[in-house]
C-alpha cells in the first residue's frame, strides 16, 4: 500500500516537471526572422503569448554601430539567435567568444500596437550590452567597449518600456565580451506588452522564492535532526546540499543582484559555479550514508576529489579560464547522477529500505539535469528546470529521512514501554527466567552424560585407529624398501643396456652424418639400435622387441647378443641371412613350437648392409620398412610381413639392392613414433605425418633433423602418456 503511494506521488511530480518543460518549450510564437527581418504584423500580441525574436539576425563583428550607422551599414552577415556567437560563421570567418560587435533586426508589428507600452525580456546578454529600439536606449548591461580595459560585464540586463510610433521596430544591440565562453544573444529574447511581462516577472520571482524557501526549510529541519542524532551524518550532508541548491536557485533568479547589489560579475558567477560544484559531492555523501552497502567507497573518493578540483580551479583560475570548465562539469554531473541511479537500482533489486523513493527522486533530478544540459548546449529551447527538479528531489529525500527518523522515534518509544514493563514486573520475570535456567541446566547435564558416553566410544575407536595406523605405517615402510630395491635394480639394468648399445664412433669412421633419436617409454627399453663395421661393410639396424620396460629390455639383450654372434663372429653381412639366422635363434631360445595359444614374443626390425667398395646398399625388413630420400623425394622400401619369431609364414626375407650416392639419406625406425597418441583430438601420429616431417627437413644437417623430429613428437604427445619405446636412426651417405 505504502509502495503504491510512493510510486503515485513520484509519478505525479515527474508529470508536473515534464508539463512545465513542455510549456516552456511552446511558450514562443511560431514566427522566425529571415534575413534580418521578423514579420509579426499578423501576430496578436495583445491576446497571445509573448513573441520570440528568434531566427536570422544581421551581425557586424568588430564594430559598435550606433542606431543611425546600423541602418546605413551594408557589411552584415547572418547569425542564429538565440545562439552563442562562438563557432558561428560570419562570411569566411568563424566567430570567437571574445570581442565586440553589433546585432540588427527589423521587426514588423501589428499597427494596433502603436501607442501601447511594450517591453523586451531575456535571461541575459553575455556579458555586456546596449539595446536600442528606433534610436531609443531601452536596455543596458555592464559597459560595452572595444577593449578589455574599459569593458565591464554584468549578470543581468535591465530593460525599459517603450511606446512604438510606427509599425516598424529597428532593434540594434551592441555586445562585447572578454571573460566568459558565452557571447552575444545566447538566450531567447521576447517582445510583449509591458504589463504582461512585468506580471510574469513578478510571478517568476514569487516562484523562485517559494522554491528557495522550501529548500531552506528542509535544510533547517535536517540540521535540527543532525544535532539531535549526530551519528547519522546523512542529515548533515543533506542540509549542505540543500544550502548549495538554494544558493544556486537564487543566483538564477532575477532579483539576485537586488538582494546583493555590491557583488561583482566575476564573484557572482564563481559563487554560482561553486554552489553547483559543492552540491554533487554533498548529495553523493548523502547517498553513501543512506545506501552504504551498495555505494562504492572508492567511487565516493573519486567524486569528492574531482569536484574538489573543480572548486579549487574555480577559485584560483581567471574567470576566462574557469568558465570553460562548466561544459565538462555537466558531463561529470550526468555521469555521477547515472552512477547514483545505478546504485539505487541495485538497492531496489536487493529490496533496500527507501530505495523506491530514492529512485523516483533521482529520476526527477536526472530529467531536469538532462533538460538543463540540452538547454545550455542550445539543443532545445526550454528553460532552467534544475531548481524545480531539485525541489521535487529534495522533498522526496526529506520525506525519506523524516520517515526514518520517525521510525527510530517510534522504536525508542516502544523500547521505553518495554523497559517500563520490565521494571514493574521484575520479580515475576526473574522467577520465570530462573525456571527457564533450571530447566536448561537439567538439559545440559543430560547432554553432558550423553557426551561422556560418546567420548568413551571415541576413545576406544581412537585406540583401534592408532593400531591400524601403526600397521599401515609398517607396511608402507616395507613397500618403500621393496620399491627402492626394485628401482636400484632397474637403474642397474639401464646402465647395462646403455653399455651393450654400440659406440657412435664406430659409425663415424664410414658415415659422414647421422643421428639417433632414442626415447624409451620406461627407464629400460624394448627398442634398440645396433651397428658394426665388418669386411668392408657397415651393418645398421633398428629393432623393436615385443613389450617394453624390463621384459622388453631382456628381449633387447637377446637381440644384441645374437647380432654380435652372427655378424662379428660368423662374418655374415647379407641382410636376408642375418634376419633368417636371428629368427632361428629367437625361436630356439623362446622354445616356440607354433601351437595355438603360444606366447607371440619376438622382434620387428629393419637392417641395411652398406658396401663401401661399390656403393651398394642391401635392405631387408621384418615388418619395419626403410625410408630413402634422394633430392628431397622420399621412397619407401616395403618390409616382409614376417616377424623375427615363429609365424604362419616362414619364407626367406626379401632383399632390396640400392645404389647410393653422396647426399642420399635413409631412415630406420620402430613403430613407437607413428603409434603415439596426441594432437588436438587424441589421435595417432601416423606414418604420413612422419614422412612429411622427414621430407620437409631433409635439407638440414642430421642433428637439426633429429631436433625437428623430437620437437614434433613432444608437441604431438602433449599431456598424453608415451605408449611405446621410440627409436629412429637417420643416415646421410
Amino acid at each position: 500500500m505504502k509502495i503504491n503511494l510512493y510510486i503515485k506521488a513520484g509519478l505525479i511530480q515527474l508529470n508536473i516537471l515534464f508539463l512545465l518543460l513542455s510549456a516552456s518549450m511552446v511558450a514562443q510564437s511560431g514566427f522566425e526572422a529571415k534575413n534580418g527581418i521578423l514579420d509579426l504584423s499578423n501576430y496578436d500580441l495583445v491576446n497571445s503569448r509573448n513573441a520570440s525574436l528568434k531566427g536570422e539576425w544581421k551581425y557586424c563583428p568588430e564594430k559598435l554601430l550606433s542606431p543611425e550607422m546600423a541602418l546605413s551599414n551594408i557589411n552584415w552577415c547572418l547569425v542564429k539567435v538565440p545562439k552563442n556567437l562562438k563557432g558561428q560563421e560570419c562570411g569566411s570567418n568563424v566567430l570567437e567568444a571574445k570581442g565586440f560587435g553589433t546585432y540588427y533586426l527589423m521587426v514588423l508589428i501589428n499597427p494596433e500596437l502603436k501607442g501601447k507600452r511594450l517591453l523586451l525580456k531575456t535571461t541575459g546578454i553575455p556579458s555586456s550590452s546596449l539595446v536600442y529600439i528606433n534610436n531609443e536606449l531601452v536596455g543596458k548591461s555592464g559597459t560595452v567597449s572595444e577593449n578589455e580595459e574599459s569593458y565591464q560585464p554584468d549578470m543581468k540586463i535591465h530593460f525599459q518600456e517603450f511606446t512604438p510610433v510606427s509599425d516598424t521596430l529597428h532593434i540594434v544591440v551592441q555586445v562585447s565580451n572578454y571573460k566568459i565562453s558565452k557571447f552575444g544573444l545566447y538566450y531567447n529574447i521576447e517582445l510583449g506588452l509591458a504589463d504582461n511581462i512585468r506580471s510574469s516577472e513578478l510571478m517568476g520571482v514569487a516562484w523562485d522564492f517559494f522554491i528557495i524557501g522550501c529548500i531552506l526549510l528542509m535544510m533547517m529541519y535536517h540540521l535540527v535532526l543532525f544535532f539531535l542524532r549526530k551519528k547519522d551524518r546523512s542529515n548533515l550532508f543533506f542540509a549542505i546540499a540543500c544550502f548549495a541548491f538554494a544558493y544556486y536557485t537564487l543566483s538564477l533568479s532575477e532579483t539576485f543582484f537586488q538582494i546583493m547589489p555590491e557583488m561583482g560579475f566575476s564573484e557572482a558567477l564563481k559563487l554560482k559555479r561553486i554552489a553547483l560544484y559543492i552540491s554533487l559531492p554533498a548529495m553523493s555523501l548523502f547517498f553513501f550514508h543512506v545506501l552504504r552497502k551498495d555505494f562504492s567507497k572508492l567511487m565516493l573518493k573519486i567524486i569528492v576529489i574531482i569536484c574538489s578540483a573543480y572548486i579549487l580551479a574555480n577559485i584560483f583560475l581567471k574567470l576566462s579560464i574557469s568558465d570553460n570548465l562548466i561544459v565538462s562539469f555537466r558531463f561529470v554531473g550526468l555521469i555521477i547522477t547515472l552512477y547514483i541511479l545505478f546504485v539505487i537500482i541495485k538497492a531496489l533489486i536487493k529490496k533496500r529500505e527507501g530505495a523506491l523513493i530514492l529512485a523516483i527522486g533521482n529520476l526527477i533530478l536526472l530529467a531536469s539535469i538532462i533538460n538543463d544540459f540540452l538547454y545550455n548546449a542550445q539543443v532545445i529551447y526550454s528553460t532552467d528546470l534544475m531548481p524545480l527538479g531539485m525541489l521535487f528531489f529534495l522533498f522526496l529525500q526529506s520525506y525519506l529521512l523524516a520517515t526514518r527518523f520517525n521510525r527510530s522515534f517510534v522504536m525508542n518509544e516502544k523500547l521505553t514501554e518495554e523497559l517500563t514493563y520490565i521494571n514493574k514486573n521484575l520479580e515475576k520475570i526473574v522467577e520465570e527466567r530462573t525456571e527457564e535456567i533450571t530447566f536448561q541446566k537439567k538439559q545440559i547435564e543430560e547432554k553432558n552424560e550423553e557426551l561422556h558416553q560418546l567420548l568413551e566410544e571415541v576413545s576406544s575407536q581412537r585406540d583401534e585407529i592408532e593400531a591400524q595406523r601403526d600397521l599401515v605405517t609398517e607396511q608402507k615402510e616395507h613397500i618403500e624398501e621393496i620399491h627402492k630395491e626394485v628401482s636400484q635394480s632397474i637403474d642397474y639394468a639401464t646402465r647395462l643396456q646403455s653399455a651393450i648399445l654400440p659406440d657412435k664412433n664406430i659409425l663415424k669412421d664410414n658415415i659422414s652424418d647421422f643421428f639417433v633419436m632414442f626415447h624409451p617409454r620406461d627407464k629400460v627399453s624394448g627398442d634398440f639400435y645396433w651397428w658394426a663395421n665388418i669386411e668392408g661393410h657397415t651393418i645398421i639396424t633398428a629393432v623393436d622387441c615385443t613389450g617394453h620396460g624390463v621384459p622388453g629390455a631382456f628381449m633387447s639383450m637377446l637381440g644384441v647378443s645374437y647380432l654380435r654372434e652372427i655378424v662379428l663372429k660368423e662374418y655374415v653381412t647379407h641382410p636376408g641371412v642375418i634376419l633368417r639366422k636371428m629368427r632361428k635363434e629367437i625361436i630356439r631360445s623362446l622354445k616356440q613350437k607354433g601351437v595355438s595359444g603360444e606366447q607371440k614374443d619376438g622382434m620387428d626390425m629393419a637392417l641395411v648392409s652398406i658396401s663401401h667398395a661399390d656403393n651398394k646398399m642391401l635392405f631387408a625388413g621384418a615388418n619395419n620398412p626403410l625410408y630413402f630420400i634422394r633430392n628431397g623425394v622420399l621412397t619407401e622400401y616395403k618390409p616382409d610381413k614376417m616377424p623375427i619369431a615363429i609365424y604362419e609364414k616362414m619364407d626367406n626375407y626379401t632383399v632390396h639392392e640400392i645404389t647410393v650416392e653422396k647426399g642420399d639419406m635413409f631412415y630406420l625406425f620402430s613403430d613407437g613414433l607413428a603409434d603415439q597418441f596426441g594432437g588436438p583430438n587424441g589421435k595417432k601420429f601416423m606414418y604420413k605425418q612422419f614422412k612429411e616431417i622427414l621430407t620437409a627437413n631433409s635439407h638440414l644437417p642430421m642433428e637439426e633433423q633429429k631436433q625437428a623430429l623430437s620437437d614434433a613428437f613432444e608437441s604431438w604427445k602433449g599431456y598424453h602418456e608415451q605408449i611405446d619405446d621410440v627409436v629412429v636412426i637417420g643416415i646421410r651417405i
